[in-house]
């Protein structure tokens, strides 16, 4: 009896060793499961990282076809309905596809007379300036911006009465817009007095007191503009319209504006005669789409008409900078209704000072 006691014993202990053995055998079946799933994804993960990069080298490529086709008059007219394929293969083109992966560009959208001008990616304190035409005098012009670098906040006022506060003291707030549009009647004949007189200047600042109209007469202006809630259905949520715009018969003009607190801001510009939307001729829309296997990658972008060079590309940058020497002083309104001068180093001067102790910088002086 007691051998067989001994005997079931030795029984179940080679039981539990196969027990065991067939759990870490299922463990270690498991982990490799794991791991050559996770490796698959990743090695998915890189393929689609790099399908991806190929469809959108395809597609800046169709817009590099496509400007070098407009600048050497091969694309001379809009077509922004169908694919672009009339001319040396410009859809469908392969890009140096020596893998036969199916890189190519299939679709080409272009518009060389918008109904909108777009700008974006211009840092904070730079601006850019666009030269354009339309069929008709503007009378009414339309801004709309918002915040590419998602901001949202909508300040009721600024911190201070009679300035701009600093960067820090924003707050996250949408971006402020200075913008000026020049009239030129006779392009042939400018003379700077002109300029002058034909220029619309207006700062324009976000804040849930302001308003969506205003006549032209508000000329060096900061305008309070009443904005909504920025989301990606509503990408512009400060909208203002300049109505009775006097253009003095022009159909030529210079753009020129700078953004304040945003270096990604969303500009959108729109212009009409009485009620009827104009067309711009100097800021041409490319739209194409590149594809590498079955992954597709659209890009849209808004080119200068005439860039620095004279050719084809992105708007020129300019820096906001003001000219400084001697006693020359800078006239600054940053509220409505009121107005600090500055001298060079910075310190605010009074509008009135007493007789014989007037300060270079005060304009007033002599008034």
């Amino acid at each position: 009896m007691v051998m067989a006691k001994n005997i079931k014993r030795k029984d179940q202990n080679g039981f539990a060793s196969i027990v065991i053995a067939l759990t870490l055998i299922t463990i270690l079946a498991l982990l490799t499961i794991g791991f050559a799933q996770l490796a698959r994804k990743e090695q998915q993960t890189s393929l689609n990282q790099e399908l991806s990069n190929q469809a959108n080298y395809a597609a800046e490529s169709g817009i590099a076809d496509t400007v070098k086709d407009i600048e050497n008059n091969v694309i001379t007219s809009s077509n922004t309905t169908t694919c672009l394929n009339s001319h040396h293969g410009l859809t469908s083109k392969n890009i140096n596809d020596t893998t036969n992966s199916g890189v190519q560009y299939t679709c080409v959208f272009v518009n060389l007379t918008p109904t909108t001008l777009d700008f974006n990616h211009t840092s904070a304190g730079q601006g850019q300036y666009l030269t354009f035409t339309t069929p008709q005098p503007i009378t009414t012009l339309d801004v709309d911006w918002g915040s590419g670098d998602g901001q949202t906040n909508v300040p009721s006022s600024f911190s201070t009465p009679n300035e701009f506060p600093s960067d820090n003291n924003w707050g996250g707030s949408l971006p402020v817009i200075q913008y000026s549009l020049t009239s030129i009647p006779n392009p042939s004949a400018i003379s700077r007095a002109d300029l002058i007189n034909d220029t619309f200047n207006a700062v324009l600042y976000p804040t849930s007191l302001g308003s969506s109209t205003y006549a032209t007469n508000e000329n060096n202006q900061v305008v309070p503009v009443t904005c909504g809630t920025q989301s990606g259905k509503n990408p512009y949520p400060c909208n203002v319209s300049f109505e009775n715009f006097n253009s003095y018969g022009a159909t030529t003009y210079v753009l020129h504006y700078v953004s304040y607190y945003d270096n990604d801001p969303n500009i959108n510009i729109s212009a009409y005669n009485g009620t009827t939307p104009l067309t711009f001729t100097g800021q041409i829309e490319v739209d194409s789409t590149g594809k590498a296997r079955n992954t597709l990658s659209r890009v849209q972008v808004r080119l200068s008409a005439t860039g620095v060079d004279g050719t084809i590309g992105e708007s020129p940058i300019l820096p906001d900078n003001a000219i400084q020497s001697g006693n020359v002083c800078k006239k600054i309104q940053t509220q409505p209704l009121a107005t600090d001068y500055y001298n060079i180093n910075g310190s605010v001067v009074d509008n009135y000072v007493a007789p014989g102790t007037e300060d270079p910088c005060d304009l007033n002086v002599n008034d």
